[in-house]
């Protein structure tokens, strides 16, 4: 037995489609991600690798540390989403625990936001050595 789809349906199943590529594209749109030390005494050597992502109610900005001679305990982020003009729409935070010298860490910092943005930056708001 075939079942034959009507035209609404068939409207209505191509409109759920794009609805849901819409939705799914947004959820996993990717921004421009920048980074800084903005703590001027933490001997970092630097941020990278980093990508920005939207999601539901909330910006995810991953990365890695590649650190210095220091080894700390603890490392403090601050995650900055910023609109086309460089304006802040949202800030967000994020820590790396256990941070060796001379290593490379995975890092990720959360902001809670629903809209458009342009980009995201992270800073080093703090760290406590070892």
């Amino acid at each position: 037995m075939r079942v034959k789809l009507s035209n609404s349906n068939k409207f209505y199943s191509t409109i759920s489609f794009i609805v849901l590529a819409m939705f799914l594209s947004y959820i996993f749109s990717f921004q421009t991600a920048q980074a800084s030390v903005g703590y001027p005494s933490i001997p970092i050597q630097n941020l990278n690798g980093f990508t920005c992502t939207a999601g539901i109610g909330s910006v995810l900005l991953t990365g890695y540390i590649n650190n210095g001679d220091t080894a700390f305990k603890v490392i403090f982020l601050k995650m900055l989403v910023l609109d086309n003009k460089g304006n802040v729409l949202a800030t967000g935070y994020g820590n790396i625990s256990n941070v060796k010298a001379h290593e490379a860490t995975p890092f990720n910092a959360i902001a809670r936001f629903s809209g458009n943005f342009t980009s995201c930056t992270v800073q080093i708001d703090s760290a406590i050595p070892k």
